[in-house]
């Protein structure tokens, strides 16, 4: 543990980036953790990830020891600098970006009291319903404009607190992923607004913690869990300590930019500045994101939060309905099968091109880790038959991981849908469900040439912060650069539409079953 703590106070660091510097990005994602070098223009010089082993309860725990995803930080570093083979002093700033929602809590001693919780996390799915039964989740979306999720802050802290009070007496300090990775790498405590408005306890309009939120909730003291700044993503907020520096093999007093929530860090990555785009990030998560001028807003239930414009709103749809389905598809049903020399997700883009979509009414429901349509239902298929194949079943997971984003897109584009759309996240990788996708929204959609999207935001952020472009949408200008444009075909458009009704029948009548 990083033992040099600064709470308050930035240090002094260099501002000004030269031409021939680098940029590093990290991103502390659901599943990886990946860790990015690039240069003035955004391209990739070296990268590397890691997935940290997660520990699963029979309860719907999520979590991984606090020190475990420290130490795949520094490995991931380590093997970029290797990689790289540049000297450290030539790196101008280092940010970074994770996952929004979950917690990890330190103690007074700046120690980890509990394992850090996974925003999948859904140990408090039954404090969860009774919020919306007894109206707190509704009271708490008028001061947010946030709908409550079990894997968040303002439901776990009263969780805990329920479940176990001597363990909850303990918490002194609670942070989101990146800020606490961000505080190993410098020793100090601060978080910036996109990620503190992912807690559900933060007013987006004054940019601070709402105390209103802490006390509707029966955590009034929780409010001093939060006392720390709230910064600029672009902002710096300290260097590499000496501690550090030897874990990772950075250079000590490189400076470290404040950073962002992971899909606001592909947001800006994919450019996506504007309504004239919409972001899609296909993860751990189901994530669609817009950004909406901040007088407007979308009706409904979509999130509100802090963008990285300060004149703009990020509205977002989110939920873990994405690819950790197929995951656990291929953990559970292709796990030490013959792949015939392929990757298990090349051999499954072969499966899925194989089905004609047209030829199956097999419908997959990717509830697996929580739902985004009916409260507490659980993943299932319907229409399962003896003539379908391996084949059928996983073209049915890709689809439904695809209807299920397109149940997002509907909520946060009521009307109609933005000219172009612009995906990220591990399917961006699959041309196979990349045209899916593209095919059911009926707009083109595209690819970025980077795949680690998040943590190239994260090094814009990085390089806004030391003065190598003003701001960060002349950032994302500059260093976004697009691999590929898929434009849909209109028969399959029919064809997925015909398809996402049918997913949308499966869906209502998952709504009697869980009555």
């Amino acid at each position: 543990m990083i033992l040099s703590i600064c709470c308050c106070n930035s240090p002094t660091v260099r501002r000004i980036a030269l031409n021939t510097d680098y940029f590093m990005g990290i991103d502390n994602g659901g599943s990886a953790t990946k860790c990015i070098l690039c240069d003035r223009s955004g391209h990739i010089i070296a990268s590397a990830s890691t997935r940290i082993p997660m520990q699963r309860g029979s309860h719907g725990e999520t979590e991984r020891p606090a020190e475990h995803i420290w130490e795949g930080n520094c490995r991931v570093i380590r093997s970029v600098l290797e990689s790289a083979a540049i000297a450290p002093a030539r790196i101008a700033c280092v940010s970074f970006c994770g996952y929004g929602g979950g917690l990890t809590v330190l103690d007074h001693q700046y120690a980890p009291v509990i394992p850090s919780i996974v925003s999948t996390d859904t140990r408090a799915n039954d404090l969860l319903q009774l919020y919306d039964q007894n109206g707190m989740a509704q009271q708490i979306f008028q001061y947010t404009h946030q709908q409550l999720w079990a894997g968040q802050a303002a439901v776990l802290l009263p969780w805990w607190k329920r479940h176990d009070p001597h363990t909850y007496s303990n918490f002194t300090h609670v942070l989101s992923i990146k800020d606490y990775i961000r505080f190993c790498m410098t020793g100090r405590l601060s978080t910036e607004a996109t990620d503190a408005s992912n807690t559900n306890l933060f007013d987006l309009q004054r940019r601070q913690f709402h105390p209103d939120c802490f006390a509707a909730l029966d955590i009034p003291e929780a409010h001093s869990f939060f006392s720390y700044p709230v910064e600029g993503s672009a902002e710096l907020c300290g260097t590499v300590s000496q501690e550090a520096a030897v874990c990772t093999g950075l250079l000590a007093g490189t400076p470290v930019a404040t950073g962002l929530y992971d899909a606001a860090s592909c947001c800006l990555a994919a450019g996506v500045l504007d309504e004239s785009r919409l972001c899609l990030v296909m993860g751990t998560w189901s994530i669609c994101c817009r950004l909406i001028p901040s007088e407007q807003s979308i009706p409904g239930t979509s999130t509100a939060l802090c963008s990285f414009r300060p004149d703009m709103t990020f509205w977002e749809e989110a939920s873990p309905t994405s690819a950790s389905n197929l995951d656990w598809f291929l953990d559970q049903l292709l796990s030490g099968k013959d792949l015939c020399g392929s990757s298990a997700y090349d051999y499954c883009n072969q499966m899925v091109a194989d089905v004609d979509p047209a030829s199956s009414d097999l419908i997959f429901l990717p509830y697996l880790y929580s739902s985004n349509t009916v409260s507490g239902a659980k993943a299932c298929f319907f229409n399962l038959s003896s003539h379908h194949t391996l084949r059928h079943m996983l073209a049915a997971v890709y689809e439904g991981i695809v209807f299920s984003m397109m149940d997002h897109v509907h909520r946060l584009c009521p009307h109609s849908l933005p000219p172009t759309a612009r995906l990220s996240g591990g399917p961006a990788r699959s041309a196979i469900w990349s045209q899916m996708l593209c095919d059911l929204l009926g707009i083109p959609l595209e690819i970025l040439e980077s795949t680690e999207t998040g943590a190239l935001g994260s090094a814009m952020c990085a390089a806004a912060a030391v003065g190598a472009y003003s701001d960060l949408p002349t950032a994302a200008k500059s260093m976004n650069h697009i691999q590929k444009r898929y434009i849909p075909n209109a028969v399959r458009h029919l064809i997925y539409q015909n398809k996402y009704r049918l997913y949308q029948r499966a869906v209502e009548a998952l709504k009697v079953f869980y009555r």
